[in-house]
């Protein structure tokens, strides 16, 4: 890191450290800032990741944001949080916004479990399991490098089980929140949300989804989307790239938007349209208590669990039969549009802020699936992320950031 940069982090810190807990201020003027990446309290970033810039502002987000009675954001700590407490957001949006730490979630859930199904979820205690470095004198090199690989592929497996499962709990914990107060419709952001600008809404589409969710009876909006069959393939693959739209993406175009497409639940799992990325979606109330019933049966199979004897156990896929923890646990970005009719905001109009340049695979859902191209708004943008589909590696993955250079990856 050179002097500039090593000079942008000390000042975000100590700006940082002296903003007090809840206390609001608007975005700054940030237009110098993102050119030369030195952001800071009023200029923040989408995500304390290494990379990452000045986060670009809300803009027309904002607008979209105000169409649902509330916001909850699901965020991770320092990484995450501050910029949704202190002020990222319009004034009248954020007292509208509920922020919740996802490690204050873990902590409130741990409180109702016992002891196995808090160590199964890896809430309240050092996760770190123990090696078997003191046999290594007892092993040959070889043989103690083959164990210590096996142990960091267990360890890799139990992070992303875990994962899962706190994921869905916390999702489901929000829409419960929602539940109790009463909210006819809520909208759920991740922390690392990152506006993408070059695809914000129009004032006058922005009105479409005004009178769209006013007036039509709708159960999931999805304004972030990372279509699978349209996303990045591996060279080494047997998977061909996709250039026709599946069934069961096949979808409608609702009269009176320009800007959006529904695809109608799945019967099957196996028969859905594999979308992923749910960093933005919003909920109606109507959709509720589908939500409430999966929370119920992923809390009785962890009260199951801690209920069960050791030796049954040991027979269980991560301490729970293994029937019921895929129907207890499922991956939330697979189960949602399984579920739900889902109303996708083509191009997407958000990402994840490591995952820069998975909206492209919203554009191509667009040209293959829709008559949505010859409407589109921006045509060079689609002719850009058309031309730039073959790449050598998924989209959205961070290079070095380059700190005085504004067109680099922010």
């Amino acid at each position: 890191m050179n002097l500039t940069g090593a000079r942008a982090v000390a000042n975000e810190t100590s700006d940082t450290t002296q903003v007090p807990s809840g206390h609001y201020f608007s975005r700054g003027n940030c237009t110098q800032a993102e050119r030369e990446r030195r952001w800071s309290v009023s200029c923040p970033r989408c995500e304390e990741v290494p990379g990452a810039g000045v986060c670009p502002a809300p803009g027309t987000l904002s607008d979209f944001v105000r169409l649902f009675n509330h916001t909850y954001v699901l965020c991770f700590g320092t990484r995450s949080c501050p910029r949704h407490r202190q002020g990222y957001w319009p004034r009248d949006v954020h007292e509208r916004m509920t922020v919740l730490d996802g490690h204050d979630l873990d902590a409130k859930l741990g409180q109702r479990l016992g002891p196995f199904a808090r160590s199964l979820l890896g809430i309240g205690e050092n996760q770190s399991r123990p090696t078997h470095s003191k046999r290594g004198s007892l092993l040959s090199r070889k043989e103690a490098h083959l164990l210590m690989k096996k142990e960091r592929d267990e360890d890799r497996q139990i992070r992303t089980v875990q994962h899962r499962m706190k994921q869905l709990l916390a999702v489901l914990e929000i829409i419960e929140l929602a539940h109790s107060a009463g909210l006819p419709n809520v909208l759920v952001l991740e922390g690392d949300v990152r506006p993408v600008s070059k695809f914000s809404l129009s004032a006058s589409e922005v009105s479409q989804f005004d009178t769209y969710l006013r007036e039509k009876a709708w159960e999931v909006v999805r304004p972030s989307a990372y279509f699978q069959e349209f996303g990045w393939v591996s060279p080494y693959s047997s998977r061909p790239r996709r250039t026709t739209c599946l069934g069961p993406c096949n979808c409608t175009i609702p009269t009176g938007l320009e800007r959006a497409c529904l695809v109608r639940r799945a019967e099957h799992l196996e028969s859905r349209c594999d979308v992923r990325d749910t960093v933005a979606f919003a909920v109606h109330s109507r959709a509720f208590q589908t939500f409430r019933s999966l929370r119920q049966t992923a809390l009785d199979a962890l009260f199951d669990a801690d209920c069960s004897n050791s030796s049954a156990r040991r027979l269980y896929r991560y301490g729970i039969p293994g029937k019921q923890f895929d129907l207890a646990f499922p991956w939330f970005d697979i189960w949602l549009p399984t579920r739900f009719d889902s109303l996708y905001v083509l191009p997407s109009i958000v990402v994840q802020q490591v995952k820069q340049g998975d909206e492209k695979t919203s554009l191509l859902y667009l040209t293959k699936c829709t008559h949505l191209r010859n409407r589109f708004h921006n045509p060079s943008a689609l002719s850009f992320a058309l031309r730039n589909r073959s790449r050598s590696r998924r989209p959205g993955r961070l290079r070095p950031a380059v700190r005085n250079d504004s067109t680099s990856v922010s």
